[in-house]
């Protein structure tokens, strides 16, 4: 298997909204052979500036090579069911129209290819909580695994872990736990698969590593260094400091 370093990408969040061909067919809109794409809404995220597209046209085919001429080769498709019914239509659409996409689309990619594990610090207060929202938030935003992405997920987390456990009322001895905040060792890895290769990226924080192999041997390592740092990395080995 090949291993490249991913370049960089983006998160393209896609939602298309369809009407039926033939007015009176209520249930035509579901399906690309009895309805056609009116609109087609885009957020892309690149990790440092999120911006937004609407596209609206009576022409679907000039909606959909317009839809086309803004999706790069290593863009990662996000939204509810856009593996199963948003790319589907549009491809479909795309057959039926004519209209020659930008990229290959692999309807597989649907699955999961984030991976986390957290371990909560015993003595640290809502440690459990606290690793869990971890783990959680790495699977559901792809971009973390990039540093600057990394450090704002970490901050937005811990305002929400804050003002959750501040309205509970605890015990004086756990309200000096509360005051030192939650601590948690983290490794968490994402898989880009694209037409270039399968690329990776990682993430470990704490006493926690991930170690590559090939044929029983161990590849570099995640933390590379100072195993007390945290550090982002990637599958072209290159790693650097992130704040814990």
């Amino acid at each position: 298997m090949r291993f490249t370093a991913p370049t960089t990408r983006r998160n393209v969040f896609l939602d298309i909204e369809t009407v039926s061909l033939h007015p009176e067919d209520e249930k035509g809109a579901r399906s690309a052979l009895t309805g056609r794409i009116v609109c087609i809404c885009l957020l892309f995220d690149d990790g440092q500036q999120i911006t937004e597209e609407t596209l609206v046209n009576q022409d679907e085919a000039f909606l959909l090579s317009s839809f086309w001429s803004l999706i790069r080769t290593t863009d990662v498709f996000v939204g509810h069911n856009v593996f199963s019914f948003d790319l589907p239509f549009i491809r479909q659409r795309c057959w039926i129209l004519g209209v020659r996409p930008s990229r290959r689309v692999d309807l597989r990619r649907g699955a999961t290819r984030a991976f986390a594990v957290a371990d909560g610090a015993t003595e640290a207060s809502a440690s459990r909580y606290w690793a869990r929202l971890l783990a959680k938030s790495w699977v559901r935003s792809p971009s973390a695994s990039q540093k600057h992405a990394f450090l704002d997920l970490a901050h937005r987390l811990g305002e929400r872990t804050t003002e959750k456990w501040g309205k509970k009322k605890l015990p004086w001895y756990a309200e000096e736990k509360a005051k030192a905040g939650s601590y948690a060792a983290f490794a968490g890895v994402t898989f880009d698969v694209e037409d270039i290769g399968l690329g990776w990226r990682a993430l470990a924080i704490g006493d926690c590593c991930l170690i590559q192999t090939r044929s029983a041997r161990p590849r570099p390592s995640c933390p590379r260094r100072q195993p007390q740092s945290t550090y982002a990395a990637s599958s072209s080995g290159f790693a650097v400091t992130a704040c814990s």
